[in-house]
């Protein structure tokens, strides 16, 4: 792993095709208006929905290098955040080189600290932690939510 890039294609893609998405059900690196001049560019964005610019989806996946630092994993958090806000959306997903992190919307809000799901990658291959995920992120449960 090199670089974001090799992140999405070798690491998320694989993973959500696993997961029954195919390619039609995302859109990759969207562009949102978010305010006058601001643009916000969601890496990963499941099944979006809307007239004009897509202003809802039910999950977005935001993609990193590197989220090691407790910094840098506070910054993809926000980041993700701002996302899945401006989309409307109930779930998201932030990863790395090493892990898979998926938040759900309880009661209104995202708790940064409470993840629904976090795992490294190598574990995913897991029977019963794939299973798991798929019961969070699997593409008919996603479809259902919104």
């Amino acid at each position: 792993m090199k670089n974001e890039k090799d992140v999405e294609e070798k690491l998320l893609i694989p993973l959500l095709n696993k997961l029954g998405y195919s390619e039609t059900d995302w859109t990759r690196q969207l562009s949102q208006k978010a305010g006058r001049k601001e643009k916000a560019i969601p890496d990963f964005v499941f099944l979006p929905k809307g007239e004009i610019h897509f202003q809802n989806a039910p999950m977005i996946i935001e993609a990193k290098f590197d989220m090691s630092s407790n910094i840098e994993r506070t910054k993809s958090y926000n980041q993700a955040l701002s996302y899945a806000r401006l989309m409307k959306s109930s779930i998201f997903g932030i990863c790395d080189k090493d892990r898979l992190i998926i938040y759900k919307e309880k009661k209104g809000y995202f708790d940064r600290f409470n993840p629904i799901f976090e795992k490294h990658w190598q574990s995913i291959n897991d029977a019963e932690i794939f299973c798991q995920l798929k019961q969070i992120i699997g593409k008919e449960i996603v479809r259902k939510s919104h």
